[in-house]
């Protein structure tokens, strides 16, 4: 019974102007998108940069590599 309050948790939101649909998790009050397709949002970015960082390359590779701007780069360092 606490499961099935906990899974009606997670209500859709909004549709975002891409029409993507944004959901949202009224116990940990964020929202969120199934499915991103901006690069940046990645979990994993953050190991991808330092990795290909290590490896010596520069910040515009590294940029072009992962599909993200340099500006984007330059934040998540």
């Amino acid at each position: 019974m606490v499961q099935d309050t906990k899974r009606k948790k997670v209500i859709k939101n909004r549709i975002t102007k891409n029409k993507k649909q944004h959901y949202y998790c009224e116990i940990c009050n964020i929202r969120f998108i199934e499915n991103y397709t901006y690069q940046a949002y990645f979990s994993n970015l953050n190991q991808q940069i330092v990795l290909l960082i290590n490896e010596g390359l520069g910040i515009r590779s590294t940029a072009r590599i992962l599909k993200i701007s340099n500006t984007t780069l330059l934040k998540e360092l």
